[in-house]
């Protein structure tokens, strides 16, 4: 399947939200010289209202729920719930997922934490449960060309984001302080159909490694 880019584009394009919609991801995770591999599904799952605002709710198969809309701004999470809560968190101020204009050097920013990370040691191991960072997001080119396992797309963003993570290393070192890197590619039609992330660390007491979201297939 080969998705081009042609006329004008609305900004539903780079992040659809079709009803009952579902993308099946291929997840790469790679820590040290292990590595894992998974399989990641996000529906399109009915629809909300937060504050004043209608937003689609996407599910991952993991048990958290997002809503997102698109506004005048660009693609926005207006709010999160886990299966478990009553209602939705609403967000306490903007969080862009993808930020108008589409053009070259917009930028953002996001909160985030680390996905890969983990303490070799300690308690919890996870890094992401105790630590978070503000990650800078700039587009970063267009009508760029992705092959993935679901197909070729033609036009997309590229979207990279930057995060320092005030980090504990060990006696020696001090505070690691890891970068943490993230590439995106959001397709017209389909959305988001890859992502990268690094998270590398020199520290005995902490592993890092990479990720990769590679879109499998994608029902509209």
């Amino acid at each position: 399947m080969v998705l081009a880019s042609c006329g004008k584009l609305d900004q539903a394009d780079f992040f659809p939200l079709p009803k009952n919609g579902a993308w099946v991801y291929q997840v790469v995770t790679t820590r040290g010289t292990s590595e894992g591999r998974a399989t990641q599904v996000l529906r399109v799952d009915g629809n909300t209202t937060i504050g004043d605002k209608k937003a689609a709710v996407r599910r991952s198969d993991t048990g958290h729920q997002f809503a997102i809309a698109h506004t005048d701004a660009g693609i926005e999470r207006l709010g999160t719930r886990r299966d478990v809560d009553e209602s939705f968190t609403a967000e306490t101020e903007p969080r862009f997922v993808l930020k108008k204009p589409y053009t070259v050097g917009t930028t953002w920013q996001a909160k985030t934490i680390p996905y890969i990370l983990l303490r070799r040691s300690e308690f919890p191991p996870e890094v992401g449960l105790t630590h978070s960072a503000t990650m800078q997001y700039t587009i970063a080119a267009l009508n760029e060309n992705v092959t993935t396992p679901a197909g070729v797309y033609a036009g997309c963003l590229r979207v990279q984001g930057e995060a320092l993570l005030r980090l504990y290393g060990d006696l020696t070192a001090g505070f690691a302080n890891p970068l943490l890197l993230t590439t995106e590619w959001y397709c017209p039609g389909v959305g988001l159909v890859k992502l990268e992330r690094t998270e590398n660390i020199a520290s005995p007491l902490l592993t890092g490694g990479s990720l990769t979201m590679t879109l499998e297939r994608f029902t509209p």
